[in-house]
């Protein structure tokens, strides 16, 4: 009798201590949810420290699944290639929620799996995300990492492509396959929804965002061109390709077909880059167009960060501060 009444108040120990336990993932989940919205309903002034432990590995971890799609290559020979990506989904994805969605390029010499690494080996920057939403800076979103092709010639000279395989082929797929804020593929939905969607890329990357801003700028709100202006000059800034650049980017924004021509460009470099000088420049110009004012355009340069893409995550922290507001 004794050793019933014993098992029955072990049992009983257990089982609060798993109430209590509960009772704690709970309520640290709410206190994450009211983080979010309290960043949410405040502007994020100045720029933020990206805390060290985030590029360790998060006790909430998101999942990558690489994906394969088809393109048309755009150089004249109409070539049909297969190319890759990896998708990040965030810590509990579920269909029955809506999530924002932001396409991020590799610089020159990188790979899909420049900035999430693959699913046996993720890389720093998945531990970032899964820190970001696990701490409620952001609202769990779905990252997307194309790649280039090297069957090209040169890269720049048709770096413009691949905003429009993005746009054209992947923003479709990816928006179809997983739960996101537009209702359907069609251009009309995928334009309604822009508002959820960003769009950044580092070095040839960041190249490629200031053309998706000048020629798809109907389909993302939010830009973050790290480490480049629209041209590429080796010698990094060049007075009259910078003015050339921002004009043929303002003449994007003014011919595209939106009533309401909201955008946001959160733009980076290090002091260290050589690109540095030609990033910010490029904003210097396009602040000559009443389009770009301080309140939607912004460079900010990281003291000694150098032209490298481990070095641009504190950029994408708080450019991703920023963004889905």
């Amino acid at each position: 009798m004794k050793k019933k009444s014993l098992f029955i108040i072990i049992v009983l120990i257990f089982a609060a201590g798993g109430i209590a336990m509960f009772s704690r993932h709970q309520n640290q989940a709410s206190q994450r949810a009211n983080k979010t919205i309290k960043k949410k309903q405040k502007n994020i002034n100045g720029i933020k420290n990206m805390p060290k432990e985030y590029e360790e590995k998060a006790s909430e971890k998101g999942t990558l699944k690489e994906l394969s799609y088809k393109i048309s290559m755009k150089n004249g020979n109409n070539k049909t290639i297969e190319k890759k990506a990896m998708v990040y989904l965030p810590y509990n994805y579920s269909k029955n929620k809506k999530y924002n969605t932001f396409y991020l390029m590799h610089g020159y010499g990188g790979s899909y799996q420049t900035f999430l690494g693959s699913i046996l080996f993720p890389r720093t920057f998945k531990n970032v995300l899964d820190h970001m939403i696990q701490e409620g800076d952001i609202d769990p979103l779905i990252v997307v990492t194309p790649g280039y092709t090297d069957e090209y010639d040169d890269y720049y000279e048709t770096i413009e492509q691949i905003g429009d395989e993005i746009v054209t082929t992947l923003i479709p797929e990816i928006e179809s396959t997983y739960s996101t804020y537009t209702k359907s593929t069609t251009k009309k939905d995928l334009i309604a929804s822009r508002n959820h969607r960003a769009v950044g890329g580092f070095s040839m990357g960041g190249c490629a965002t200031w053309y998706t801003l000048k020629n798809h700028m109907e389909y993302f709100e939010y830009y973050l061109p790290m480490s480049m202006p629209l041209y590429y000059n080796p010698n990094g800034y060049e007075a009259s390709e910078s003015i050339n650049s921002a004009r043929r980017i303002h003449e994007g924004i003014k011919n595209t077909p939106l009533k309401s021509k909201k955008f946001y460009v959160f733009a980076a470099s290090g002091t260290k880059d050589f690109m540095s000088e030609a990033t910010k420049k490029q904003l210097s110009d396009l602040y000559k167009y009443k389009e770009f004012k301080k309140t939607n355009t912004m460079f900010y340069s990281w003291k000694g960060h150098k032209h490298s893409f481990k070095e641009s995550y504190p950029y994408l922290y708080n450019g991703l501060l920023r963004f889905y507001r």
